[in-house]
């Protein structure tokens, strides 16, 4: 999008700097070409998954029982968890930009998962991540666009609220952040 504003602004990009080197967060040429555009939400196996030629086999989507909603480089450890477990019955929807908040994306997904729990996976703690500003718009979502299902609570798996944003040692980070990947899984 950038190189495509008759103006110039900068790009600033907020990840993990090992995410760089990364080879799973690699898009094909294809995905950056004319008549490409950013995707603001990429489901799982859907249009930009940029890891749609590694997909395992999930179930249908009515017997999938857990979407799990994330964003940033949490998904790549979920992604692979999953692979390691052989779990079939979880799916991924990662929000790539969450404000101005894709309100009608987002139904369209969860709609195709009548019996999916909602889950938002964040590797920060809750007061910190992105949580607290998409958990009122998910239920606004649901109230706008899916007035004829039941409404969802979009259940919290991260670390609890705290003044730091990480653990000072590394030895418990790596530790909270398997536990966060293991809850996501259960």
């Amino acid at each position: 999008r950038q190189i495509h504003r008759p103006y110039a602004k900068p790009l600033i990009i907020m990840s993990a700097k090992y995410m760089l080197h990364h080879r799973a967060c690699r898009s094909p040429l294809e995905h950056l070409g004319p008549n490409t555009f950013f995707r603001r939400v990429i489901q799982e196996s859907g249009p930009g998954d940029n890891l749609a030629h590694r997909t395992h086999q999930l179930d249908p989507p009515h017997q999938i029982r857990k979407v799990i909603f994330c964003t940033g480089k949490v998904f790549y450890d979920l992604y692979h968890a999953r692979g390691a477990k052989k779990a079939r019955d979880i799916t991924f929807v990662r929000l790539e930009q969450i404000a101005p908040f894709p309100f009608d994306r987002l139904a369209k997904i969860l709609a195709q998962f009548p019996n999916a729990e909602c889950v938002w996976a964040q590797e920060e703690p809750k007061n910190m991540g992105a949580y607290s500003y998409v958990a009122p718009r998910f239920m606004t979502m649901q109230k706008m666009f899916l007035q004829h299902h039941a409404l969802r609570d979009l259940k919290y798996i991260g670390r609890n609220p705290s003044a730091s944003p990480a653990t000072g040692l590394f030895k418990v980070h790596i530790q909270e952040t398997k536990d966060i990947i293991s809850e996501a899984l259960s």
